[in-house]
């Protein structure tokens, strides 16, 4: 009876020192409000099937993060109550500012922002049958998003999906009788490479929201340095990975210890534009400066709000 009771103390204490190594982020849920999904980039949709597009985009992505651990989910019809209540032009680009303000309306701790970037057909030469024209075409959908802190309206992530698909299909004209979330509509190439972009989002998904979880529990902002000068170009050691995008601005200063100060003190170099991304790495041009300052290897930079 001893052993009995001498083994279940043991495996007890197992449990609480298991739980007290897990990171804190993973056992607290996060509450996310999943924004209208814009459109952007190539998209060929002049037959009048946009807006529909877009919202089938944000129900499908919606469910598929319904029920992820840990997640509280706002639903759409709040979301989109918030948005018409407080009179937000949700037409093209929404800028980060007033997203964060619809996202501290609805109390959440993350936003994201998705858009459809490209949603495409190219066409090879085909082949006809009656009223119809048969051609070998590949389908391309790319879709991105930003996952961005409502507290502080910092951007903690990035995602950019895609999916791709290649047979032998109706012709873009044809495609004016297609009807988002048909049955003929999802056998179709564009239906295919579309659901292809949506499971690869939402395996994304799960790394992004894992930083940005990390980063929410330890307050940090995020932070790089400069790693390489090229003539007007300056790169730092952050990208798309880390949410950077050709929109980012960066402050950089350079820490100067102090004789008599225990922490180095910042000295301010200036502000950095974005004007290309990688997954590692962003190349930058010089937006403001400080006179007497220049921007030198090893300064620190830090994504302006």
């Amino acid at each position: 009876m001893q052993q009995k009771r001498l083994l279940s103390m043991i495996l007890t204490l197992l449990c609480f020192v298991f739980a007290l190594s897990l990171p804190t982020y993973a056992q607290k849920t996060f509450s996310v409000a999943i924004l209208p999904f814009e459109a952007a980039g190539n998209l060929q949709l002049s037959w009048g099937q946009r807006e529909e597009l877009l919202d089938g985009i944000t129900q499908m992505i919606t469910d598929r993060l319904a029920n992820y651990p840990d997640l509280v989910l706002i639903e759409r019809n709040r979301v989109k109550d918030i948005i018409t209540e407080q009179r937000f032009q949700h037409s093209g680009a929404v800028d980060l500012s007033s997203a964060v303000q619809i996202g501290r309306l609805l109390g959440v701790d993350i936003l994201l922002l998705g858009s459809l970037n490209e949603f495409s057909l190219t066409g090879r030469s085909g082949v006809g049958f009656g009223p119809l024209q048969l051609s070998g075409t590949t389908a391309r959908t790319v879709l991105s998003a930003r996952l961005v802190g409502v507290e502080k309206g910092q951007i903690l992530g990035s995602i950019e999906a895609e999916g791709k698909e290649t047979g032998f299909d109706i012709t873009i004209d044809r495609l004016k009788g297609l009807t988002f979330g048909s049955k003929q509509f999802e056998e179709s190439i564009i239906g295919k490479a579309l659901s292809a972009a949506i499971e690869d989002f939402t395996t994304q998904f799960e790394k992004s929201l894992n930083k940005a979880k990390a980063r929410l529990v330890t307050g940090g902002d995020l932070k790089g340095e400069v790693i390489a000068i090229t003539g007007n170009y300056i790169i730092v050691n952050l990208g798309s990975q880390d949410g950077i995008t050709p929109t980012t601005k960066f402050s950089v200063f350079r820490l100067e210890k102090i004789a008599g100060l225990q922490e180095p003190v910042r000295l301010p170099n200036g502000t950095l534009q974005v004007v290309s991304v990688d997954e590692k790495a962003a190349v930058t041009q010089v937006l403001t400066s400080v006179s007497g300052l220049t921007v030198q290897v090893g300064d620190v930079v830090e994504v302006e709000r």
